[in-house]
């Protein structure tokens, strides 16, 4: 059973892991290959590439392990909240948490009436 549940969640995450990266690839490369990007957003724009080689070459880098991490990061959350939830529960599962809860609110009525 664990091993069901570790092959689903390697499996979710690896199809986005894949659709993601590739989105990615087909919408950044264009950036990571330029030769030349000019910033016009400064007072004086200026070519990032030209002026500031080594700060341009560490932001992609930095940008690339940021994407790679939250591509890896954001199917494990969306399996662990939304996948688990929409999943049906062990019977069983359900049924001894409700006895549990019923248990343990019956006794903390007699804890808090208590002697008097």
């Amino acid at each position: 059973m664990r091993f069901r549940k570790l092959f689903g969640r390697l499996g979710f995450t690896g199809v986005y892991l894949a659709v993601f990266l590739a989105l990615g690839y087909f919408v950044f490369s264009p950036i990571y290959t330029a030769d030349s990007i000019i910033i016009p957003y400064s007072l004086h724009p200026y070519d990032i590439c030209i002026r500031y080689p080594v700060i341009w070459i560490k932001l992609k880098g930095y940008f690339i392990l940021f994407y790679l991490l939250s591509s890896i990061l954001i199917p494990n959350f969306l399996y662990t909240r939304l996948w688990e939830k929409l999943r049906p529960q062990d019977i069983s599962k359900s049924k001894k948490t409700k006895n549990n809860v019923i248990t343990s609110s019956f006794r903390k009525s007699f804890l808090i009436g208590g002697k008097k």
